[in-house]
Order: structure tokens, then sequence, then C-alpha cells
């Protein structure tokens, strides 16, 4: 027979069509023939936005087109169309489901940073110590990987890559924890991020070769611009017309430098991770990053000399509770979401942090914010809010296009 061509979304289609089975293949590179199997109707949708979350074609090995009888259909019958609408509301149901725990995961990072402050003002806890203790808590999760049969360690021949990933979570965790020492929480939290969102696209491009749609790359824009508009300095530094002591302005300098670099080793991270999606569970990344932070923490707490300070009453030891399951709750949700998104649009979707974080903390401390905070909390929620609006409503509307789309494949004549 021979194959029919059809241009979609810039690629070209092959369909052969057997008397039990549909293959097909695209290819983007001119005289790349040959022949794979049909992808599932997720896939294919997913194929068609050209988002990150594609899936390989050889994963659904010669789908059979029977209907419920199990006998051979013809084209998109009734059993193959039941499937379609399956595959759909599975896709649509899976795309909510990534959303609300990446925004859970932002609620959580907000209470992280209000509990980390409250930690260290009120109870006078150097912040690599709370890394440190949270990390040694979290290295309970190897129960996970060890109940599931697998090595916690990850799967021979991607050890080191996994280890470079936690080695990379880690030192992010520590640059950003030590800049708490040099700057405020705020304006260390809010370099962090938007250093991360900012870089992880780039490398996302360059090493994964991961590009992000014109409305995503327009709307994490304009949630930067608000995380920038949070960083202006207040009036009252502005205005200040008193000497900079040359020792405050140096470890000032020290603490916002410490805050890009964090952001630059966790979307190292997130990229790094994203190729290791498929291979590596969520369990035994978290392990990773626990064990290999439990080697970093002390020792950047030794190397910085902030002191080791036990909680000694009950209120302490629930702030570090509180510390390690908002932590561990942030770290599910978008290791979760890093296996269908892309790590630019994850770590966007957790600005939100931000807002939260200034919200908790008016509610402990009444002070009126300048209107660059508000403004720019105001433009990370609604950027964030877009983008997660526009998500959901392309997954549900987006369904019934890319059904007739893979109907058509179905459907391609035999010559």
């Amino acid at each position: 027979s021979k194959p029919s061509t059809h241009l979609l979304t810039g690629s070209k289609k092959r369909v052969k069509i057997h008397p039990h089975t549909v293959t097909a293949k695209y290819a983007t590179q001119p005289g790349d023939d040959g022949y794979d199997d049909a992808p599932s109707f997720e896939d294919f949708g997913s194929f068609l936005e050209e988002t990150s979350d594609k899936k390989k074609l050889m994963e659904s090995r010669r789908w059979p087109l029977t209907d419920g009888g199990g006998k051979a259909a013809k084209g998109p019958g009734k059993g193959v169309g039941e499937q379609l609408a399956s595959f759909g509301e599975a896709s649509v149901s899976a795309s909510r489901l990534t959303w609300v725990l990446l925004l859970c995961a932002a609620l959580a990072h907000g209470c992280l940073i209000v509990l980390t402050r409250l930690a260290s003002e009120q109870f006078h806890f150097a912040p690599l110590f709370l890394l440190t203790v949270r990390s040694v808590v979290q290295l309970l999760s190897v129960a996970v990987p060890l109940l599931r049969g697998e090595n916690p360690f990850g799967p021979e021949g991607y050890r080191l890559r996994l280890f470079c990933y936690g080695v990379a979570y880690s030192l992010s965790l520590c640059c950003a924890y030590s800049s708490l020492t040099f700057v405020s929480a705020g304006n260390a939290t809010t370099t962090w991020r938007l250093a991360t969102t900012a870089l992880s696209a780039v490398l996302a491009f360059l090493l994964l070769e991961e590009r992000l749609g014109l409305s995503d790359v327009i709307t994490i824009a304009a949630g930067l611009c608000g995380l920038g508009l949070l960083l202006l300095p207040t009036t009252d530094e502005g205005n200040s017309d008193a000497p900079t002591n040359p020792v405050t302005f140096w470890k000032g300098a020290f603490g916002w430098s410490l805050s890009a670099l964090a952001g630059l080793w966790m979307a190292l991270a997130l990229v790094g991770y994203r190729s290791l999606k498929d291979r590596v569970g969520i369990g035994t990344a978290l392990f990773t990053v626990s064990w290999t932070s439990c080697l970093l923490a002390p020792s950047t707490l030794a190397f910085l000399q902030d002191g080791w300070a036990w909680p000694v009453s009950v209120p302490a030891w629930a702030i570090m509770a509180g510390l390690v399951s908002c932590s561990a709750a942030a770290f599910l949700g978008m290791t979760h979401a890093l296996t269908r998104l892309h790590p630019a649009l994850v770590s966007a979707s957790q600005s939100v942090e931000v807002p939260v974080a200034m919200l908790l903390h008016l509610a402990v401390l009444p002070v009126a914010p300048t209107a660059p905070e508000v403004v720019g909390n105001a433009m990370v929620v609604l950027s964030v809010g877009w983008l997660v609006a526009t998500k959901l409503l392309l997954s549900r509307g987006g369904g019934l296009r890319q059904r007739e789309e893979y109907e058509e494949i179905l459907d391609s004549p035999i010559k």
C-alpha cells in the first residue's frame, strides 16, 4: 500500500493501515522513512499542542482496532469512539489534577516562607539549621522506593544523572537559605523565584529543546515583571542620605548573589528531573534531595558559622513540623508537575508563593504595603491565574479538535 502524507503542525504524517492495527510516523526531517506505532489519543493531543508533554510513540504497541465484541473494526467505529472519549476525559482530569497540585505546592511554599522567617526571628534558628532538620526527617522517604521494590539510588544507568540532580537541588536550597542571613526573606525569595523561572525557560530550550508557546512567554514575562516590581527599593531605602557602610553593602551584594545563584541551581535541577521523569519516581527524587542536602547543608552551616540551636519549646517543635510538612508537600506537587509540564511553567506557577507569604505576614504583623508591592503581587496573581485558566480551557476545548484529527488518521485512505 502507498502511504499517505499530510501536513500536521509542521510535520509529515505517514499512515499505514493493516487489517487489525494502525501504524503512523511523524517525520520532521526530509528522508525520514519508516513507521512507528500510532500514539494514543492523549499522546496525539499533546503532540498537536507541541508541548513538552509528548510521550514516545513506541509506547503504544500495535493498538488493535477492535470493538466491544473483540472484532476488528475498519475505522473509528463505536469501540474506537468510546476509547477516544475515555482518553480525552482522562487527559482533562490529569491536567486539572496537575494544576491543582501545583497551586497547592505554591500555597505550601508561601507557608514555608513565613514559617522560616518566624523560626529565624522568634526562635533564633539559623536558616541552614532548619534546612538540615527537614532534610534529615525527609530521609524517611527512602521507604517509598523500597516498598515499590526499586533501588533508592535510582535505576542502573541513570544514577549519575540522578546524583547530579540531587546535588543541584541541594545547592539551590543551601544558597537560598544562606542568603537569608544577608538579605530579607522577601527579597531573597523573590530573586530566587525570578531567576529560577527565567533560567529554566532558557535551559529547557538549550538542553531539552523544549519550547514555550507565545502566549506562555507573554504570561510568564508579565509575572516576572511583577516580581521585579517587588524588588524595587522602598521610599526609606531610596531616600536615605546616610553613607552606606561598605561591609553592609558587600554583605547585601553577597546575599543577592546567593539568591540568584540559587535560582540557577534550581533551574538546572528542574530541567534535570524533567529529563529523568520516565525513569525516576517522585519518592526516589525526594530521597535523593534529602541525602544530598544532609551532606551539603551541615557543611555550609559550619562554613558560615551560623551555629546550632535545638528547639526547646512546644511552639518551636510545632514550627519544625510545619516546615517539614510544607516543604515535602511543595516538593511533591512541583515534581509531579514536572512529569507533564515545562519547567518554566512549573516555576512560574510557584510565584504565587510571594503574594501568599505577604498576606500571611500581614495577618501576623499588619503593615501597609507599598504601591509597587501591591501592583507587583497583583501582576503575579493575575499572570498565574491566566496561565492556569488558559491551560484548563484549552484542555477542555481542544479535546474535540484533537479527536477529529485523530479520527482523520484512522480514516486515511489506502492507495
